[in-house]
């Protein structure tokens, strides 16, 4: 049993799927077209899990829907009034595919099929007496299985309770995403974002990202969504804020009235119009806000549980900002990992206990690591020991906003 239908505990469940196990995804949303998420890079480790995880035909529609201009063509730095703060950044084109979440999602979902089940809230969970596991869901259903897999995101409940303690804490910084069309947005901010994706940072710790995608194949994604995905070119941009008394009430809109008080807010703090377009003429459906949150308690705090029939992947227990670009990769590769040890304990080389036990010490040590990458921008943005406080220098943010437009397989770049 698996809790989420993040791009993780998908992953997992097709991969799992694909090997022969009986398996059902419990999902809180009924819309999963309605995610947190931007643009994702994946790179070379990432794309050696999906490999061997995901069937032949789902890779190739993976493939076919692949955006790649930005890498191609690189990306700007500019401070909020549209200057460049240094030359076009170029990038080696990956040995991976470039796509947003929305997209993978989705994509996922298809090929999980029936065994997704949405609208469905689990709330509680209990032992059994022979070793299993049964999950308790709102509406009072009880669902049995062996192993139940939390991939419910930051702020898991089941995480906290294996823990004994919430595994996340918030970050002070405010995260919106959403997308635009380009035929909504006037030549002069197309010009400014080129050559194919931009990264922005200003006053008060703010900072928009914003790449540019084709419009997808809709042969390709009728073949997964009934719904038109993406049907025409369009920006998939980010933004990051600091969480102080200006912007805190953002965490709690979506829709229209946090793209007005977004505009609002960057208006205030000088935004050029043309750079501030791609927020206030974004599509309402599509623009949504959270906060950033991250691991608490590390590293110790990573999977802090001896192994039984519950364990988790992903957020759900090494939660990390987005200001990283490793949240994905990194779930994807607990996913492959899980199902690597869950193919040992079915053809008997190990027990159950024993293929979670080892799929979570690999995990702890990975996923501190991509935690301690993900936490490098923050002190650029949030100084030490200020919360809400101004921004650091500009120089600084540009060095933390090259960093976040990274894989999971790079290095940090600064400017």
């Amino acid at each position: 049993m698996i809790v989420g239908a993040g791009v993780g505990g998908l992953m997992l469940a097709c991969g799992l799927q694909k090997s022969g196990f009986d398996v059902v995804v419990l999902e809180r949303d009924v819309d999963l077209a309605r995610t947190v998420g931007h643009g994702l890079e994946l790179r070379r480790r990432a794309m050696e899990a999906i490999h061997a995880l995901l069937p032949t035909e789902v890779l190739r529609r993976l493939y076919a829907l692949a955006q790649g201009t930005w890498v191609e063509t690189g990306y700007a730095v500019l401070d909020h009034q549209g200057r460049r703060l240094a030359p076009d950044q170029k990038v080696d084109r990956p040995d991976g595919v470039s796509t947003d979440r929305v997209t993978l999602r989705l994509l996922l979902a298809g090929a999980v099929g029936d065994a997704l089940r949405t609208g469905v809230e689990v709330v509680g969970h209990e032992l059994t007496a022979d070793g299993g596991v049964r999950a308790l869901l709102g509406s009072g259903e009880v669902v049995e299985g062996d192993l139940l897999v939390a991939a419910d995101g930051a702020g898991s409940a089941i995480t906290a309770s294996l823990a004994g303690a919430p595994t996340s804490a918030p970050t002070s910084l405010i995260g919106l995403a959403g997308h635009t069309l380009s035929s909504r947005l006037e030549e002069d901010s197309q010009v400014m974002l080129r050559p194919g994706a931009a990264i922005a940072v200003g006053p008060g710790g703010a900072s928009l990202y914003a790449g540019y995608h084709h419009a997808l194949d809709q042969e390709v994604v009728r073949t997964f969504t009934a719904s038109p995905l993406h049907p025409e070119p369009l920006y998939v941009w980010g933004a990051v804020m600091l969480e102080w008394t200006q912007t805190a009430h953002l965490a709690d809109l979506h829709g229209e009235a946090l793209i007005e008080a977004a505009r609002e807010h960057l208006g205030s703090r000088g935004w050029t119009d043309e750079l501030a377009a791609v927020v206030g003429r974004a599509e309402a459906a599509s623009v949504t806000s959270y906060r950033f949150l991250g691991a608490s308690a590390y590293p110790a705090g990573i999977a802090p549980w001896s192994p039984g029939a519950v364990t988790a992947l992903g957020d759900a227990v090494h939660a990390m900002p987005p200001t990283g670009g490793r949240g994905a990769s990194t779930a994807i590769r607990d996913a492959h990992v899980l199902h690597t040890e869950l193919l040992a304990a079915r053809e008997g080389r190990t027990s159950l206990v024993g293929a979670v036990g080892s799929y979570e010490r690999q995990m702890r040590r990975y996923a501190a690591r991509a935690v301690a990458k993900a936490r490098q921008p923050r002190p650029w943005t949030v100084p030490d020991g200020v919360s809400g406080g101004p921004a650091t220098r500009v120089p600084s943010l540009a060095g933390a906003a090259v960093s976040w437009s990274n894989s999971a397989e790079q290095e940090p770049q600064r400017v």
